[in-house]
């Protein structure tokens, strides 16, 4: 009987939501409708002030503003008489150099790390193998303290 009423409740509460969308969808229809009227052309409104001001000076010739300070760089017109950039192949042979040291070094922490795990998980059998042997011999000196020896 209890499920009778949770499910009215849930209902009650799904009206509830969906009346307030309902009333959301309206509000949005009506807003939508009103920003769709175009009224009349209003009057221009008043002439804006601009900043102007004085046209700027040319600067130096290029031989002239040497020591000046400035961008130092090759001449050059969108790069088809520039310096010359990087050997791709310098850089190349320097990246995979690079990409060579980084594995050396993850192999020497492979083999360090699985000589670590080798000693983690020796030792622990090595000390349970004692504890076996540990109990084992007082299990022999019960028993032998039980015979009465």
């Amino acid at each position: 009987m209890s499920t009778v009423y949770a499910l009215r409740a849930q209902v009650a509460e799904l009206d509830v939501i969906a009346r307030k969308a309902l009333e959301m969808a309206k509000e949005a229809q009506r807003t939508a409708n009103a920003k769709q009227q175009i009224g009349e052309r209003g009057p221009q409104g008043p002439k804006g002030d601009s900043v102007t001001g004085p046209a700027g000076k040319d600067g130096r010739p290029g031989a002239d503003a040497i020591q000046l300070p400035a961008v130092n760089g090759c001449a050059g017109r969108d790069g088809r008489d520039g310096c010359a950039g990087p050997d791709s192949a310098a850089v190349l042979r320097e990246a995979r150099a690079e990409i060579a040291a980084m594995r050396s070094d993850f192999a020497a922490l492979r083999a360090d790390f699985e000589l670590l795990s080798h000693a983690f998980t020796s030792s622990s059998q090595k000390l349970s193998d004692y504890k076996e042997f540990l109990r084992s011999r007082v299990e022999a000196r019960r028993a032998a303290i039980a015979r009465g020896n």
